[in-house]
């Protein structure tokens, strides 16, 4: 799992900007964003060094982008210009990823049972009594019939892709395209 902080970087984060940013916007859904930016060299390649010294950064979201931007870098020359691409990175411990749930409205004329049947072949199906809340990759919850199932990918399905190995891939792949 990622780490839930890294305390150089908030602190250096904490220290540089001014205590009232000089863009802050509230989006009519109430929630609130701010922008600052930091010009001191010093303080920038202090936080170069301490983000290129983090294990792993990870994509909640995005991730076509990324690809995209890295197959127009191996495409290109090698400037400056097209091996870089602007990102924006949250701290884990300072981020909430929010359910994204997936609603198919009929069994495409198959039965119940068949239905099972088939999801069965690409996941382990385990019963559960309440509403499913998937706490590790690979796993997700199904309602059906009045019923909670936490679903497991089987492993063999996992391709050895960065994309493809997304849980929104799994499901997709595995369950709703088919």
């Amino acid at each position: 799992p990622p780490p839930t902080a890294a305390p150089p970087i908030d602190a250096m984060l904490a220290a540089a900007p001014p205590k009232t940013p000089p863009v802050a916007v509230t989006a009519a859904a109430g929630a609130r964003h701010e922008v600052w930016a930091i010009g001191d060299d010093e303080t920038i390649a202090s936080l170069t060094r301490a983000v290129d010294a983090l294990p792993a950064i990870y994509l909640a979201d995005g991730h076509h982008r990324s690809a995209a931007a890295s197959r127009v870098a191996k495409a290109r020359s090698a400037t400056d210009s097209h091996r870089h691409f602007l990102s924006v990175i949250f701290p884990a411990h300072e981020m909430r990823i929010m359910d994204y749930n997936r609603m198919i409205v009929d069994l495409n004329g198959l039965s119940f049972e068949a239905f099972l049947s088939r999801v069965q072949n690409a996941f382990i199906v385990e019963t559960a009594a309440s509403a499913v809340k998937p706490m590790q990759p690979g796993t997700f919850g199904m309602y059906l019939a009045g019923q909670w199932y936490r679903l497991s990918i089987r492993a063999e399905l996992i391709p050895d892709d960065p994309v493809g190995s997304l849980d929104v891939s799994l499901l997709q792949n595995n369950l709703i395209a088919p």
